[in-house]
């Protein structure tokens, strides 16, 4: 269906032209989401490094404590030579 005369080629063209501005608005929309949600992780990395620079002594503290009872419980599990484990060996130390 060709539009014949010229009114009817321009009523053809506001069509198509509002329906691109529609399109354009719905694109803007989608654009400024898209924006907001790709801003997240940078606000999440940022919000993680101050609280890592305020609590940096409270978190060291918690990773040796941490260590040192792995460490502990490790050392408590050790067989030495011909059998004696740790704990035997401070019970004939005694």
């Amino acid at each position: 269906m060709t539009p014949n005369t010229q009114e009817d080629k321009l009523d053809a063209i506001l069509v198509h032209l509002q329906n691109l501005d529609r399109r354009d608005r719905l694109r803007t929309w989608g654009g400024f989401f898209r924006g907001i949600i790709s801003i997240l992780p940078v606000l999440v990395f940022l919000y993680a490094a101050w609280y890592t620079t305020q609590h940096f002594n409270e978190i060291l503290q918690t990773i040796a404590s941490e260590t040192a009872k792995q460490t502990a419980a490790a050392a408590a599990q050790i067989q030495l030579p011909n059998g004696i484990s740790l704990e035997q060996l401070k019970g004939l130390m005694k």
